[in-house]
């Protein structure tokens, strides 16, 4: 079964609620789902299931002793499967921290399109971090691609057909995560923390607050957006630069000073909460309960499919800016 039996983005609209911890111990993974249904309908983890269900108070640690009453019943092979597929979940957030786009990239990309990479942000869903207390210049990122040509202007018809699929297959990949989070929060059991449904949503959010912090320092180095007339005003002039490619950008602004004190320092801040992203992804899909090791591909597979489309999306996008750079020095 891949998909849920209740109504779940509606009971999302309301996190605040119980509704998805009334969905635990109904709704599993493939893998273990022929196995663990029958041990809360008529099994011994029966009474235990109602208890959870009808009296769960704040001073009773219900899911507590399902978990274990269920634990109980399982075989040694399922646990010994549980324990394979914890290390491969562990080992999922290093590897799409590697697949990320760097804070300096998130910088440089959000002065111009700055919707596009919140999106991307949250798409990947792991940002690459930098070394503790080091600083990248945003513009010095562009040296990190493969080769030295850019991306050359694109005819008007197509840099529309072009922003439009980006943003769709940003979309894509943001509601992918979300989908893919929920679900494993309904559908499993984290260890430290049995009515936490909501961690792996926790860790797929996260990102968006170093997008922030990131870009912050960097924002206010740039030099303001110049107003033509009859251009329609400050805010039309952000919208058209929001929705068009970077290699489409009549110019792009690089500060010219040296970097500021608190643009390094929020990036360091940046850097350090991005190592702890790591290290909560790894902390909560490691102790998930309830995953076979097939399912745990699944997972991966997709984390890492969003993560690729992101980057795809950066490289092209950093590729503009290189070249509306490039053509700029020419002109000078």
């Amino acid at each position: 079964m891949l998909y849920f039996k209740h109504p779940v983005w509606v009971l999302g609209l309301l996190p605040f609620t119980m509704g998805f911890n009334s969905l635990k111990f109904q709704e599993w993974f493939p893998d273990f789902e022929a196995d663990l249904s029958p041990s809360w309908k008529t099994g011994n983890c029966r009474t235990a299931h109602s208890n959870y269900l009808y009296h769960r108070t704040q001073f009773h640690d219900t899911c507590g002793a399902l978990l274990e009453c269920i634990l109980d019943n399982t075989s040694e092979k399922r646990k010994t499967t549980m324990a394979s597929a914890s290390v491969a979940l562990a080992l999922t957030p290093p590897l799409l921290a590697g697949l990320g786009q760097s804070l300096a990239e998130i910088s440089l990309l959000s002065s111009q399109r700055p919707v596009l990479s919140a999106l991307l942000a949250l798409g990947a869903p792991a940002l690459y971090p930098n070394r503790i207390f080091e600083y990248t210049h945003p513009p010095d990122a562009l040296s990190y691609l493969p080769g030295n040509r850019g991306l050359r202007r694109l005819r008007p018809s197509l840099s529309v057909s072009v922003s439009i699929l980006e943003y769709l297959l940003t979309a894509g990949t943001v509601a992918n995560n979300i989908e893919l989070a929920i679900r494993i929060g309904v559908r499993s059991v984290l260890a430290w923390s049995c009515n936490s449904w909501y961690m792996p949503l926790v860790w797929v959010f996260y990102p968006i607050s170093l997008h922030v912090i990131a870009t912050l320092g960097y924002r206010y180095m740039i030099p303001p957006i110049p107003i033509r007339s009859g251009s329609g005003g400050r805010l039309w002039r952000i919208l058209i630069m929001e929705v068009t490619p970077s290699s489409n950008c009549e110019s792009f602004g690089i500060p010219k000073a040296a970097p500021t004190a608190i643009a390094i320092l929020l990036q360091i801040f940046a850097s350090a909460l991005a190592f702890g992203h790591v290290v909560l992804g790894t902390l909560t899909l490691s102790s998930l309960i309830f995953i076979g090791f097939h399912d745990t591909l699944w997972i991966m597979f997709r984390f890492l499919g969003s993560a690729l489309v992101c980057r795809g999306i950066f490289m092209f996008e950093l590729a503009g800016i290189r070249e509306v750079l490039k053509y700029g020095a020419d002109e000078s």
